[in-house]
């Protein structure tokens, strides 16, 4: 053989081992949780080249081992009095998205909150029935970012897994979930504690104990509930006010079904709940084990000593347990590859755009419950029922940016958009869910041939052509669904008589949630200047806007209250000549009235 053929072929058996160690996909997803699946339904929709990795044998793994106490808080609501699918999404907080109507939580439990393993089930068939491109038994430890082996003019990222194989992708979509228990690096003693993700759930383990809870959402009242049958007391701390889902309207806080020990500790049993800032907190250990609390000087970590005599936590425990939540693990990405985080209570978020894509890293994307950075505490994203929408949107945006295809749209008529809105006002499900952040948006064109875009998120606006491909117009109408101004809160009675308000005229003074529909004369870029005495998420001050009052059953199809003045206020801003009627703006600075005539 000559040296050239030698050459030759030493060069093709290298590219076939290359080819067999390392493999190249357009998008590598990490994880087959809930936030995976999502995405990944979408990209093989689309017949894109993905794969998603997961490390254990079966789809939403986590699930098998989170809630502890097996029992989900995601409503399963099975009846709604309709058989219209858009709708039922609304009411179903635990489904994925996808063509098959039949493939939903709702058909595998009759519980309204079901069984863990019942989820479980639901996401195997899921992932099996709709055929998704997935990996098991496949742990990536490690995510870098190369040059492209094929290009050296580009960068690709590199899945390492724990066998030492290699693939390539060129965007790279985390859908791990915030999966690092958060434990507090400065606090000593903290290991004589034992976390949420791994304390025993039987009561007879606490059989006669004492036992101290840290933190106060939800983990730390399921774990309460769980084994106060059989515990001498239980305390639960946490350095910030509880906060409870009916009156916040955050269903990240504490919800109804995990109250029980709220009801002991205002009804004067052992059991309670104090404020201490746990960074002072110093964890001894004693004679027979016993575990007591002391103070420290946060300033030098300078320990003081026992805590004072009149303290609730002057006693001693026999167990401390940490539910102080869960944080993004970074331990896989390679400092070429490493995502920066959020700041303050973002801080266990990375560090996103509103198309989903890391600050820092290029071309890496963050989906479920890991994104819920863009509406934490605003909204639903951080959960099933709310990310599945965000899901929907970081497809379209990275189907516009690596494939050139625009957001989908429809053109309607003048007369069109009455009827459009109405249909969505009362069926759309991510509209409903994923309130305050995603909007529908009408543009407006003077031809008479407008563009309807739906759910657009709101951070999306100001560079609408950039992150989806379409072009703003001079004058746009955007709606959304919105709760009042001084619905929610720590302190605020939700359920008192004058939560409710049923009167059109006075729909500005809503406090449920309720459709608002903006409209504006000017193209909406660069950052929104929001209205002071909104909170955030809500859009800038507009030239005019129209509230659809609220409505206790959900159905806006009242002719006298929602219909004819919706149609007037469209009238209005179509057609500045037409009778007008008074109109209440509550988002401009001096009041003015806007005069229609029913």
């Amino acid at each position: 053989m000559s040296k050239s053929a030698r050459i030759i072929s030493i060069f093709i058996i290298s590219c076939l081992a290359i080819a067999k160690a390392s493999t190249r996909y357009d998008y590598c997803v990490l994880g087959a949780g809930p936030g995976g699946l999502q995405i990944s339904y979408f990209m093989h929709k689309a017949n894109r080249n993905y794969i998603i990795f997961e490390r254990n044998s079966i789809a939403g793994s986590s699930f098998t081992k989170f809630p502890r106490h097996r029992y989900l808080i995601s409503a399963n609501k099975r009846f709604t009095g309709t058989k219209n699918i858009e709708f039922n999404w609304r009411h179903d907080w635990n489904s994925l998205i996808s063509h098959n109507e039949s493939l939903v939580m709702t058909r595998y439990s009759e519980l309204y909150f079901p069984h863990a393993d019942d989820l479980v089930r639901y996401f195997v068939d899921y992932a099996n029935e709709l055929k998704l491109n997935i990996r098991y038994n496949t742990r990536i430890s490690r995510i870098s970012s190369i040059q492209d082996p094929m290009n050296q003019n580009k960068k690709v990222f590199e899945f390492r897994d724990a066998n030492g194989n290699t693939y390539h992708c060129n965007a790279s979509i985390i859908g791990t979930g915030n999966a690092a228990a958060n434990i507090p690096k400065d606090a000593i003693g903290i290991e004589h504690t034992v976390g949420y993700e791994s304390v025993s759930t039987d009561p007879k383990d606490f059989k006669g104990q004492n036992v101290l809870i840290l933190g106060t959402g939800n983990s730390a009242f399921e774990i309460a509930k769980v084994i106060s049958s059989s515990t001498n007391y239980i305390h639960i701390t946490g350095r910030s006010e509880l906060r409870q889902s009916w009156s916040t309207h955050y269903v990240g806080d504490v919800r109804g079904v995990n109250r029980q020990h709220l009801d002991g500790s205002q009804l004067k049993s052992l059991d309670g709940i104090t404020y201490g800032d746990i960074n002072r907190f110093v964890i001894v250990k004693g004679k027979n084990n016993k575990l007591q609390i002391y103070l420290k000087n946060v300033t030098n970590n300078q320990v003081l000593g026992p805590v004072e005599e009149n303290s609730p936590f002057r006693k001693e425990y026999d167990h401390i347990i940490r539910c102080l939540g869960f944080t993004h693990d970074e331990s896989i990405y390679d400092a070429s590859a490493h995502p920066i985080s959020g700041e303050g209570k973002l801080r266990k978020y990375p560090k996103i755009h509103p198309n989903f894509e890391s600050v820092n890293v290029p071309n890496m994307f963050f989906v479920g419950a890991i994104a819920h950075s863009l509406d934490f505490r605003r909204s639903s994203g951080g959960f099933i029922h709310g990310f599945r929408y965000s899901a929907i949107v970081a497809h379209h945006m990275m189907e516009w940016k690596y494939h050139g295809i625009p957001w989908p749209s429809k053109t309607i008529s003048t007369n069109g958009m009455l009827p459009n809105l109405l249909k969505r006002i009362n069926q759309a499900s991510g509209l409903y869910q994923m309130f305050s952040i995603l909007t529908d948006v009408i543009l407006i064109d003077d031809s008479g041939n407008h563009k309807y875009l739906e759910d657009i998120p709101i951070r999306a606006i100001p560079n609408l052509k950039k992150l989806t491909g379409v072009p703003a117009t001079r004058r746009m109408l955007i709606m959304a669904f919105e709760y009042g101004k001084g619905f929610a809160g720590p302190r605020t009675d939700t359920l008192g008589p004058d939560r409710v308000n049923a009167e059109w005229q006075i729909a500005h003074k809503c406090n449920f949630i309720h459709p608002k529909i903006y409209y504006y004369d000017h193209p909406l870029t660069g950052k929104f200047k929001l209205v002071a005495t909104y909170y955030y998420g809500t859009l800038p001050t507009p030239k005019k806007i129209h509230h659809v009052v609220e409505d206790f059953l959900t159905e806006w199809d009242s002719m006298q209250d929602h219909v004819i003045p919706l149609k007037k206020y469209l009238q209005t801003v179509m057609a500045e000549d037409l009778t007008h009627y008074y109109y209440y703006s509550c988002l401009k600075v001096n009041p003015i009235d806007i005069i229609i005539q029913i």
